[in-house]
């Protein structure tokens, strides 16, 4: 099993990090210095099991104008097949910190993409809050890091593992609710929330 990330619940607490929902924040890249700072590795196997560890997970929202990227589980564990996530991502792993602990997130963020889509597109990533649910099993020992890609109208994505995943673009509101997993639930309300006051997405 591969090495992982996780902060503590106790850390993740002192920094109100544990209130259910997305919640957009003005200075996520502090806030993931101070993770990286908090941040120790254990075995996936071991964390999976330990509610007093939080696993940091970047999670990515692909953007183009008033649609976000969605993509469907086709293959894999049982219960995620057919759910539906507007957030492209992962664990960070010991190699995201092979170099140094500081940016490690972001790096795991890049290589998550990489190895998940092909993205044309000469715009970046940008973290804009944090997401947390702790109403399942697994959901309780994940924390999530939410970035925005905004992409430009002629920007592309496409999904590289076809037999796993597809996606498509969609408007929030498109989306259905009951499909989606635990965390894109609260973003697409969010997002939902926006669009209906005719405000940016963050």
């Amino acid at each position: 099993m591969s090495l992982v990330g996780v902060v503590s619940k106790e850390i993740a607490g002192r920094f109100r990090l544990l209130q259910e929902g997305f919640r957009p924040l003005q200075n996520v890249t502090d806030l993931i210095s101070t993770l990286e700072y908090f941040m120790f590795f254990v075995q996936r196997e071991q964390a999976e099991e330990q509610p007093s560890w939080k696993q940091v997970i970047p999670y990515v929202v692909l953007a183009k104008g008033d649609q976000v990227y969605v993509t469907e589980r086709l293959d894999g564990e049982p219960r995620l097949i057919g759910k539906l996530s507007v957030g492209l991502g992962g664990h960070v792993e010991a190699l995201d910190a092979e170099e140094h602990i500081k940016g490690c997130v972001d790096r795991c963020m890049q290589r998550e993409l990489t190895e998940e889509a092909n993205i044309t597109t000469s715009s970046t990533p940008k973290p804009i809050g944090i997401v947390y649910n702790p109403n399942s099993d697994v959901s309780l020992v994940h924390l999530g890091i939410v970035y925005l890609y905004e992409l430009g109208v002629n920007d592309t994505v496409s999904i590289k593992e076809t037999d796993k995943l597809k996606g498509f673009f969609a408007k929030p509101a498109e989306v259905d609710l009951q499909s989606a997993e635990g965390w894109s639930v609260p973003i697409l309300k969010f997002l939902m929330h926006q669009e209906e006051n005719g405000e940016k997405k963050i």
